[in-house]
């Protein structure tokens, strides 16, 4: 399914005229990113895809996406993925799986406030969060394209409840 997203999204930036330089997801299992990774070479489309990780170190979701990047392209007959094509950060998993950090809670209120889109503490903020981080630090320059993959779970904001309100005083 990501593959066909990936080469859609590749599609809709082209005819928008967007030098799109990275997509952004969070990264558990790693099938999203492998997806959007082989989609976008696929499409000829020199974008990096950034697995943000929020279940596993980036050793052990590394490992994880290149199985699953090498199955994947068997399966379809594509070639393998150069290594600059995608990253693997562990920085947004801060200390550990489902235990939210002050990133992604910033994250969880600026797109609500800005966007009025709702992201959920375990996955999505934490891959939002780094994307901020990122453009903060200047990894990302001003003006940039970049594409935030939001791969849903804002039920999971209010799992969270009790922490939130904690967190924010509110």
């Amino acid at each position: 399914g990501y593959v066909r997203a990936a080469l859609e999204l590749a599609g809709q930036a082209r005819d928008r005229g967007l030098e799109v330089r990275e997509l952004t997801v969070a990264a558990s299992t790693a099938g999203t990113a492998a997806g959007l990774a082989i989609g976008t070479q696929l499409a000829g489309w020199g974008v990096r895809v950034e697995a943000a990780c929020v279940y596993h170190s980036a050793t052990e979701t590394a490992a994880e996406l290149d199985g699953l990047l090498r199955a994947t392209a068997s399966a379809l007959g594509a070639p393998q993925l150069a290594l600059a094509r995608y990253g693997v950060d562990d920085a947004p998993l801060g200390p550990g799986y489902g235990i939210p950090t002050p990133a992604g809670q910033l994250a969880i209120e600026v797109l609500a406030r800005t966007e009025g889109v709702l992201l959920d503490p375990v996955y999505t903020a934490k891959a939002f969060g780094y994307l901020l981080s990122r453009i903060a630090s200047g990894a990302l320059g001003d003006g940039e394209d970049v594409v935030f993959v939001h791969t849903g779970g804002s039920p999971g904001l209010f799992a969270y409840a009790s922490e939130w309100v904690d967190a924010t005083g509110d």
